[in-house]
């Protein structure tokens, strides 16, 4: 066996581990970017979650304001009505 026997099969092995090698950093690379992704979804959901807390407790309060304001123009409608009634009996 000659040099030029053994240089195309050696040639071939570089070649193998060299993509190996190439393939092993793209895996690492795309784990990588697959964590940074799962992180910015994982806050981005945390995100909306806290706003559909935040606007269904808004929800709430106003709700609750409206009905208090309610009770608050029909108390001072009654009176109202009723000072009418006397000042035309």
């Amino acid at each position: 066996m000659g040099q030029g026997e053994l240089g195309p099969a050696l040639g071939s092995c570089v070649q193998e581990e060299v993509a190996l090698t190439v393939a092993a950093e793209i895996r690492t690379q795309l784990v990588e970017q697959f964590k940074c992704l799962e992180q910015q979804s994982e806050s981005r959901l945390q995100l909306l979650q806290d706003l559909q807390e935040f606007f269904r407790r808004k929800a709430e309060i106003e709700l609750e304001y409206s009905r208090s304001l309610e009770k608050l123009a029909e108390r001072f409608s009654s009176k109202i009505r009723s000072s009418r009634e006397h000042q035309f009996k």
